[in-house]
């Protein structure tokens, strides 16, 4: 039950991290806009084929989903990428929010619910993008590589909580 909103958060993170560096001055709360409803599409397959890939592998499901959270947890903490100011902000956007389908595949692998994670996701990724894109200068502490980490240790952690419980 708690998995799903947790899940919604951490994917947003990353979305976060990099729209505090983004000198964006116009249209941010329309880029805010687009990004949440792309962390609610691309979890939308994501789920379609996280399921059909555990019927398709039934008792190998939970463990590969959970090696694709821990693999994405590492990349997330990993990755050195910064905002392109070059790249017009709506690809920004979507590039950004192709991680949502990744981890939406790890949990349609584990069945869990759909419509809570979408819903946790594409808030979340509202949310944290108008933090970053309005209050970017006031919050500056929190910087983007802390918070690809936090975003990657907790999809790390709940990668290997299946396997442990």
């Amino acid at each position: 039950m708690w998995q799903e909103p947790v899940a919604g958060l951490l994917t947003a993170m990353d979305v976060a991290a990099v729209y505090t560096v983004l000198p964006l001055r116009r249209k941010r709360l329309m880029l805010a806009v687009w990004t949440g409803v792309l962390h609610m599409a691309f979890p939308i397959a994501g789920f379609v084929a996280g399921g059909a890939a555990a019927e398709l592998l039934a008792g190998l499901g939970v463990y590969l989903s959970a090696l694709m959270l821990i693999l994405l947890g590492i990349h997330m903490m990993l990755s050195e990428e910064g905002a392109d100011v070059k790249m017009p902000p709506y690809l920004l956007a979507a590039l950004l929010s192709i991680d949502s389908f990744s981890v939406s595949v790890s949990f349609g692998m584990l069945q869990l619910d759909m419509v809570r994670f979408i819903l946790s996701a594409g808030i979340s990724a509202f949310v944290l993008s108008c933090a970053a894109l309005y209050v970017r200068g006031s919050a500056a502490f929190l910087g983007g590589r802390k918070l690809r980490v936090a975003g990657g240790l907790g999809l790390a952690a709940m990668g290997v909580l299946p396997l442990i419980g």
